[in-house]
Formats: structure tokens, C-alpha cells, sequence
């Protein structure tokens, strides 16, 4: 088993990951940033350096290896120390050590360590689905100022040496016009937007556009409600203490005694609503397989249908800054979600990563 690998994995969740006796992977959060010369807009990040004092074993990568290597925390030890001793080996002998999406590590002419990060891949989980984006600067035209008044413009003949005024050419017919042609078009949106159901297009009739014709007054209809009728025979038409209030004396003929009939309405019984919301046992589970955030709440939705269609027990886990968070699945140990995570990076989602609450 490989450590440089498993580096990476670590440092979405830890911001210090220490590789015994070699050194350590260190985090801090950098801020969404412009560059002005490509105009690329960087969103926040993970900045990783790397410590060569960082040498003490504080047992979290050995744990995470014996977790998904179902290994001893002694073997996983055992491991590491040979990965260090082929580390100096390499380094002594001119070589470079890759760390898989992490950095590179090497040594200078004057044979000190020197680190090389690399920017392909974003280790903070707040800006996962977050892009850099491109955007090119606008040109701003200059404003033209209008005259204030019209000019007059005044010819002198050279003879005459008499004025002559030129009649300067005037908009305001043309403004007049616009006004008569939109005047009636913004009184029909207002009227439009007023007494048509905009909100639901697929209600609306042609009738719904008409401004002259009527609209038909509204129509009072009852609630039908259907009874069901229980004949009780009652002796010498005494109500018993034990009847409901809901009962009556029904006489199908003028000389009979009649009977008591016990009045019940029927009560539709409401339709589950499908829901896509995680169940409080889901929630309580300690690890989730996120598979992706959305804003819109439809967009959640969709993923989570996509999923469950593939056989996954898809739910919107929650709602986090604004986004619905999207698991395939959820577990209460640690190495049963590594192992289901690795299937999903395979097979389906290469972009997933494991959430610990």
C-alpha cells in the first residue's frame, strides 16, 4: 500500500497531515481572488505547504490507513516507516517524490527540501462545485452631453450683410407619436398583469386576454357531503345517553313510528406526500457520501430521482450556505463509507467526497 495517495484524501477533512519522520502537510484557508492581468477569478481555496519539522507521529495517518486497508495500526506503521526510507532514498539519489493532487517534493542544489504544490484540485469542501471563471473587462463609452437648448444658427449673407435664421429641425413630433403608440400597450400590460393569473399559464384561456369582454360573477356551490345512514331500532323513541350528537328521527310514512338514524360524514383521507428530505435517523449517521450541492431545489431533486433510479438511498442531507447537499449514501462507520466512496469514484461519480459530522 501506497501512502502518497492517500494524502490527499486526508487533507479535504484535516488541516495538518504529518507523514512521520519526513514531515508534514500543512492547510490555511485563502480567500477568493482576481487576477487582473488574465481577469480569472479564483474562488476560496486550500493553500498547502509543507513543514520538514513536522516529524512526530500523531497517529492520524496510520489510522486512516489501517481503517481502509483493514490492516493492525502496528502494520500500518510498519508501512509507513518503509515509505520514508525509499522517500530519502529517492531524494539523496537526485529523484522527486510525486504526492498524488498534493505537490512534489524535492531537493534544491544546495540539498534542502523544497515543495512544489499543485493547484488542480480545490481541498476546501465550502467551494466544492466552485469554478474559476473568466471574464473579460467592459468598455466604457463616454457620455455625450445633450444641449441644453437649441441652437439658432446665423447666416450673413455677404452682400446684404443682413441675418439669416435657419429653422433647426424638431423631435418632438416623433417623441409625441411614441408616446400614443406605448401608451396604450403599458395600460394593457397593467390591466394584464391585474386580472390575469399570470402564475399559472397553463389555466389561462384566450377569454383571459380579452380587457372588453365579462368577466362571469363567481357561483356560491355548497359542500356535497355524503352520509351514511346505520338504522338503530330505539325503544319507545327515547334517545339513548350513549348516541352522538349527529342522529336523527327519520319517518318514511305519516302514521309509523320512525327510526333513529345515526348521521356520518365521510372524510377524504389525504394522499402521503413524497418527500426527499433525509429521516432523523439518516441525519444522526456520522458519515455521508456527498454527491453533489445545488441552490435550486429542483436541481436536488433531479440527482436525487437519478440515484435512486441506480439502486443508491439517495436524500438531500441538508441545506448548507445556501446549497442542498445530495448523499448517495449514509453509514455509521468510517470504513464502510471509504469503501462504498471508492465504488462511487470508480463507477459513478469521480468528484464525491465523504462528509464526517
Amino acid at each position: 500500500m501506497k501512502i502518497n495517495d492517500q494524502i490527499s484524501e486526508l487533507l479535504f477533512h484535516y488541516d495538518c497531515v504529518i507523514i512521520p519522520e519526513f514531515g508534514g502537510f500543512v492547510t490555511n484557508y485563502k480567500p477568493a481572488s482576481l487576477d487582473e492581468r488574465l481577469h480569472l477569478f479564483s474562488p476560496p481555496s486550500k493553500e498547502i505547504s509543507f513543514n520538514k519539522n513536522l516529524v512526530r507521529n500523531d497517529g492520524l495517518l496510520a489510522n486512516f490507513l489501517a481503517d481502509s486497508g483493514k490492516i493492525t495500526f502496528e502494520e500500518a506503521n510498519g508501512i509507513i516507516r518503509k515509505s520514508v526510507e525509499e522517500y530519502f532514498t529517492k531524494l539523496n539519489n537526485g529523484q522527486r517524490i510525486t504526492f498524488n493532487k498534493v505537490g512534489i517534493i524535492y531537493r534544491d542544489s544546495a540539498k534542502n527540501l523544497q515543495f512544489e504544490p499543485l493547484a488542480e484540485v480545490n481541498f476546501l469542501k465550502d467551494s466544492f462545485g466552485l469554478e474559476h471563471l473568466f471574464a473579460m473587462p467592459l468598455a466604457t463609452p463616454q457620455p455625450q452631453l445633450a444641449p441644453q437648448n437649441e441652437p439658432v444658427i446665423i447666416h450673413l449673407e455677404p452682400e446684404m450683410q443682413q441675418p439669416k435664421v435657419v429653422a433647426v429641425k424638431n423631435n418632438r413630433g416623433k417623441w409625441a407619436w411614441a408616446a400614443v403608440i406605448m401608451l396604450p400597450v403599458l395600460a394593457y400590460s397593467g390591466w394584464l398583469l391585474t386580472n390575469a393569473d399570470l402564475s399559472r399559464p397553463a389555466n389561462l384561456t384566450i377569454a383571459d386576454f380579452n380587457p372588453f369582454g365579462k368577466t362571469p360573477a363567481a357561483v356560491y356551490e355548497a359542500r356535497k357531503a355524503v352520509y351514511v345512514f346505520e338504522e338503530e331500532k330505539i325503544e319507545n323513541d327515547i334517545l339513548p345517553e350513549s348516541a352522538e350528537a349527529d342522529v336523527a328521527l327519520v319517518s318514511f310514512t305519516d302514521d309509523s313510528e320512525g327510526v333513529w338514524v345515526r348521521l356520518r360524514e365521510e372524510v377524504a383521507i389525504p394522499v402521503a406526500i413524497t418527500t426527499y428530505v433525509a429521516t432523523p435517523e439518516l441525519l444522526s449517521m456520522r458519515y455521508h457520501i456527498v454527491g453533489g450541492c445545488f441552490a435550486e431545489l429542483t436541481n436536488a431533486h433531479k440527482l436525487v430521482d437519478e440515484l435512486r433510479a441506480k439502486g443508491y438511498p439517495a436524500y438531500i442531507l441538508d441545506q448548507r450556505k445556501g446549497l442542498h447537499r445530495v448523499t448517495f449514501g449514509n453509514f455509521e462507520k468510517r470504513s464502510e463509507a471509504l469503501n462504498e466512496l471508492n465504488k462511487i469514484k470508480t463507477n459513478e461519480m469521480a468528484g464525491a467526497w465523504l462528509l464526517e459530522q
